[in-house]
C-alpha cells in the first residue's frame, strides 16, 4: 500500500542518528507486521532492549496523552498512519 510513503513522520526526537534511523525502520516493520497496537508496541520495546539495552517503554495508540521522564537521547515521538509511537528509555 502507501503506507511507506506516509512516514513515520516524527514530531519529537531526541536521538542520534543511527538510534534514529533504527526507531524508524522499527515503527516501519513493526505497523506492517502486527495489526493491534499492543503487538507493535511490545515488538518496538523488545527490538530496543535487545540492540540498546534494557529498561525502554513504547507506548502505541490511535489517542493518547502522555508526560514522561527519559533518559537523555533516547526519544523518539512519531505518527505513522493514524497511529502515533511513542519510544523511550528510563532510568
Amino acid at each position: 500500500g502507501t503506507m511507506s510513503l506516509e512516514g513515520p513522520h516524527i514530531l519529537r526526537c531526541d536521538m542520534k542518528r543511527l538510534m534514529k534511523q533504527e526507531a524508524l525502520q522499527c515503527v516501519r516493520f513493526a505497523c506492517r507486521k502486527f495489526k493491534t497496537s499492543k503487538a507493535m508496541a511490545m515488538y518496538i520495546k523488545n527490538r530496543f532492549d535487545k540492540v540498546y539495552g534494557s529498561n525502554w517503554n513504547c507506548i502505541v495508540g490511535k489517542d493518547f496523552g502522555s508526560h514522561v521522564t527519559f533518559c537523555r537521547l533516547t526519544f523518539f515521538h512519531a505518527t505513522y498512519g493514524e497511529r502515533a509511537v511513542l519510544l523511550f528509555q528510563t532510568y
